[in-house]
């Protein structure tokens, strides 16, 4: 029997897998602002071998994907995603010291990765702790807060094509900018990364911890139904602060909020839809446009072109 011959079930019922593949899965509850439809397919991997067969299987059907991590800053619409959505599990959770390097795997969270290297007496990474993504996440993006990005302390990364190749990028192939990395424009599937950290005593490291968890609660709707910073902040300029000096603090968009608090956030206040976060990115988009001639680009990702 040929691959074409089969349904997608079937294919998938002839691979070993340490967790079976879920149909259907709905993405809402699997991301920070709850809002979002079905996957076709939801699989979560837990060695690379996985990886290569479910690549093979996208293949072989012609279906899109995505590599999912916490799901903090993922806008998914409301008709569902006709594809596969893969969150690495398993070794992909691992974390281990060798030599002076914090060796991670991609679906380790940002803050288990914190709380690993402070359990070690190792600084530089305590800026992590206030960001609820994964360490996919945080390379793919070069994630950062407070002044500090992933960047600073990056050595290298590991990954898979969609070939199922596996390459090694030092710092200097990375391409790091600005909440971007060479992947941003790359296929390929972060496996794994190499940080060089500072020794430190934890106290020291606690309660740098401690300002920054205060910070982040005073100045952001920690809790919240939210999508994370919608905007990256513009050269020369915060875009919460020209956000909220257009008067959008609090202004709803059917179910979809303006944080009081914070600008740069939509919260889900009421049952929002995709539509209504889509309504309240686009109108600030445009208002900040018109005011400053600043074309703001969002920091999450908007999942509208991989539809049907």
């Amino acid at each position: 029997m040929t691959v074409l011959s089969q349904s997608p079930r079937d294919y998938l019922d002839q691979i070993s897998f340490k967790i079976r593949p879920v149909f259907d899965q709905p993405l809402d509850v699997l991301t920070s602002v709850r809002v979002g439809g079905k996957a076709d397919y939801f699989f979560e991997l837990t060695q690379i071998d996985e990886i290569v067969q479910v690549l093979r299987f996208v293949s072989e059907f012609q279906l899109p994907f995505f590599i999912m991590g916490k799901g903090t800053n993922l806008l998914v619409p409301d008709s569902g995603f006709r594809g596969a959505v893969i969150k690495l599990g398993g070794d992909f959770k691992k974390m281990a010291l060798q030599q002076d390097r914090l060796v991670s795997g991609a679906g380790v969270s940002d803050q288990q990765l914190a709380r690993f290297a402070k359990n070690h007496a190792l600084g530089g990474l305590e800026f992590l702790k206030t960001i609820p993504g994964s360490v996919g996440g945080a390379v793919y993006m070069n994630a950062g807060a407070h002044g500090e990005s992933v960047g600073d302390r990056l050595k290298e990364v590991r990954t898979l094509d969609l070939q199922g190749n596996r390459h090694n990028y030092s710092i200097k192939e990375l391409d790091l900018a600005y909440r971007r990395s060479r992947f941003s424009d790359s296929p390929e599937i972060i496996l794994e990364a190499e940080f060089e950290l500072t020794p430190k005593p934890i106290d020291e490291i606690q309660d740098k911890e401690n300002r920054l968890l205060d910070i982040r609660k005073k100045t952001q709707p920690v809790g919240k139904k939210t999508w994370g910073s919608v905007f990256k902040n513009p050269a020369n300029a915060s875009a919460g602060r020209l956000i909220e000096e257009l008067g959008f603090k609090g202004k709803s968009f059917g179910g979809a909020m303006i944080s009081e608090k914070h600008a740069n956030f939509i919260e889900n206040k009421n049952g929002a839809s995709f539509e209504d976060l889509l309504k309240a990115i686009d109108e600030i988009k445009q208002s900040v446009f018109n005011k400053y001639g600043i074309e703001l680009e969002t920091e999450g990702r908007i999942l509208r072109n991989l539809f049907k």
